[in-house]
């Protein structure tokens, strides 16, 4: 047993093509960076590493986890280390993103290539160019998938013709939804439906269940983006006030005002404005709610999985997430950032520290036994492979020491 988790710490959770493809990527930031250009490549390329691939690299030293829930703690885990080296930075009043970038970018793609797995290994399971063949004849093969792609096309063409059709300058008191018209409702009625039936079928594919819930994500929140040239919400410039007085004065300011002593989150995005080529924060601030909103959305999905492991329940729960969630929770502020870091809380509590419960929990189980009428019993355990407890603490700890 030993032995068969000590296979599965050394760099299971990143592939061998995707963490060079992640140190090339870097490698690429890094350039652009030091050379000066600006552009969409390089505030992308940025974006990519900035989310990614710290919290990559530390989890080529963890157990295997499930595909989502790499994807969503790589990127949990990459604002921690990035917001925590930041807030070191102010308080030694050295903040210069440039001392971030140095240090924990270059770090990061070092273990990423330190620690990839052998190329025999990879070979055996699974080959790039083979997978995307195979995947492309399944989707070939499977109607209700080419019915479900072909109705987000429809649903994409109606959303653009939509949000071509608004002019913002007549919003009233209802805001922007009565301005969209006939034809967004139609396109966010198909998504719906597109949802409903393929969490129906017997064994929806992750990616595509996926992509329904991005086009969801999507159809809400790129509308604002289209449709008004500067960030809708007035309390978005406070914030980047804040990130821009950090970024000026390279350290925080207790006797300003109260955003200063609490500034991980403007740290952190003052990394970003740096590393990703902007001028000044409110360059991008207005693609917040797009980034937020994924990645809280892919949390969710990911602690539905380790409760419930049908792709079916897990897409479902994004989806209500994003339906009931999608006003003034995602925009450029410290409870979006906070939001995201206390869902990757929850995801490693219940999948890294799940227990068979205590004596309390013994205690609340009888009482809710005798008040249901029922017998109660703790779920099964959701991951095979756990972290060490030490770890999975520390890494809690961290993260909960950013968002304080």
């Amino acid at each position: 047993m030993r032995r068969e988790r000590a296979k599965q710490t050394d760099g299971g959770n990143v592939s061998r093509e995707l963490s060079f493809v992640l140190v090339g990527l870097t490698v690429l930031a890094l350039l652009l960076y030091v050379i000066g250009i600006q552009g969409w490549l390089r505030s992308m390329v940025a974006l990519v590493v900035y989310t990614f691939v710290p919290g990559a690299a530390l989890l080529t030293r963890l157990p295997r986890l499930r595909p989502i829930a790499r994807v969503a703690l790589a990127a949990a885990i990459s604002l921690t280390i990035i917001a925590a080296t930041s807030y070191l930075l102010l308080l030694l009043r050295q903040f210069y993103p440039a001392i971030v970038a140095a240090l924990v970018f270059p770090i990061s793609a070092f273990v990423l290539a330190r620690h990839a797995p052998p190329a025999g290994r990879d070979e055996r399971r699974r080959k790039i160019g083979r997978k995307i063949v195979k995947g492309w004849e399944a989707l070939l093969g499977d109607r209700l998938a080419l019915g479900i792609c072909g109705a987000l096309l429809i649903a994409a063409g109606f959303w653009f013709y939509s949000v071509n059709q608004v002019d913002y300058r007549e919003i009233a008191d209802f805001g922007l939804v009565p301005l969209l018209g006939a034809s967004w409702k139609a396109s966010f009625a198909i998504v719906l439906v597109a949802l409903g039936v393929y969490a129906t079928s017997t064994a929806p594919k992750p990616w595509l269940m996926a992509t329904i819930v991005g086009a969801l994500i999507a159809a809400v929140y790129l509308v604002p983006i289209a449709v008004y040239d500067v960030p809708h919400y007035p309390w978005n410039y406070k914030h980047v006030g804040v990130t821009e007085l950090l970024l000026h004065n390279h350290r925080k300011l207790d006797f300003v005002d109260i955003y200063n002593r609490w500034p991980s989150f403007f740290a952190a995005a003052g990394v970003y404005t740096r590393f990703g080529g902007f001028s000044n924060t409110l360059d991008y601030v207005k693609w917040a709610e797009i980034y937020f909103i994924a990645l809280q959305s892919t949390l969710v999905a990911a602690i539905a999985l380790t409760v419930d492991r049908r792709v079916a329940v897990a897409g479902l729960s994004a989806a209500f997430f994003v339906l009931l969630n999608w006003i003034g929770q995602a925009y450029f502020s410290p409870q979006a950032y906070s939001f995201v870091l206390m869902l990757a809380v929850v995801l490693i509590a219940f999948g890294q520290l799940y227990d068979g419960g205590n004596r309390i929990g013994e205690l609340l189980k009888r009482i809710g036994a005798f008040l249901v009428r029922k017998k109660q019993e703790w779920p099964g355990r959701p991951q095979s492979t756990d972290w060490p407890q030490g770890v999975a603490v520390a890494i809690l700890l961290a993260i909960i020491f950013v968002t304080a």
